[in-house]
């Protein structure tokens, strides 16, 4: 059963001010992130909410600038509220659905501008040792429908087994498809843990990250619009995400990794 972590009100000003402290010292480090050089964009989301909290102002910049960017959904969002007393599986990954809908209306997208590939909530590390080859298989083949300039896929070193399953996932179908586009990563979890930070700050590709400026309105209204996530589901009294990394999604610059892919020397 999902459990809401509590902390005390000292810690969470310690996390607070050692986090604000990491956000200076990372925008020294990365550069501004010029979105329209991107081209033709698809972002690859592990689940309904990843979208919007890791690529929200990007994908808000480029439909006010009338590019039409995709956003692929590899999770069906079933296990989101495991132990809830209303919400069974079918149920979420219905509503889920629509809240992913209303969240890239809310972004300037169309439902056109939405692919769904229905994987397992929740279980990416066994599904891709399971099914990761007709997977990879099947996305590489979207996209090449799609035919991006540039990928977005979550962080390598997220923290979490979906996102760091789905980037391996994502990789295998780059290494197929016709067209090579450019990768960038984005970062959702990683940041909001020490580890993470401090991986961050180390990693040897570069840094670039987006701030809200304009869209921070539009980027907050697609974050209410995955209620399910953000807001508590009664008769829970608490969200699935944390608060605290709400409000800091709602107000943060975006973070993105380069890919650099790994070179083979020969002896």
């Amino acid at each position: 059963m999902y459990k809401p972590i509590n902390h005390s009100p000292l810690k969470l000003l310690a996390w607070r001010l050692a986090y604000r402290h990491w956000t200076r010292r990372i925008a020294r480090r990365a550069e501004p992130l010029d979105v329209l050089s991107l081209g033709r964009v698809v972002v690859i989301s592990p689940h309904q909410d990843d979208e919007t909290i890791a690529c929200g102002a990007l994908l808000a910049t480029l439909a006010a600038a009338k590019k039409t960017p995709q956003v692929v959904f590899v999770t069906d969002g079933a296990n989101s509220h495991q132990g809830h007393p209303t919400f069974n599986p079918s149920a979420l990954v219905a509503l889920r659905r629509s809240e992913a809908l209303t969240a890239l209306a809310a972004l300037g997208l169309s439902g056109a501008q939405m692919h769904e590939l229905g994987a397992p909530d929740g279980e990416m590390q066994a599904f891709a040792a399971g099914r990761g080859t007709y997977f990879s298989a099947k996305l590489a083949s979207l996209l090449d429908g799609l035919e991006p300039d540039t990928v977005l896929i979550p962080f390598c070193q997220e923290g979490t087994l979906d996102h760091e399953a789905v980037n391996a996932l994502c990789l295998e179908a780059l290494a197929l498809t016709v067209r090579k586009p450019a990768v960038l990563q984005f970062v959702v979890w990683a940041k909001w843990s020490d580890r993470g930070r401090k991986l961050l700050l180390n990693v040897p590709e570069k840094l670039y990250y987006l701030p809200l400026g304009e869209h921070a309105a539009v980027k907050n209204k697609a974050l209410d619009a995955h209620a399910s996530q953000v807001h508590p589901s009664p008769p829970w009294n608490f969200s699935v995400l944390e608060e605290r990394f709400v409000e800091l999604a709602r107000v943060d610059a975006e973070l993105f990794v380069a890919f650099a892919p790994a070179t083979s020397t020969s002896a």
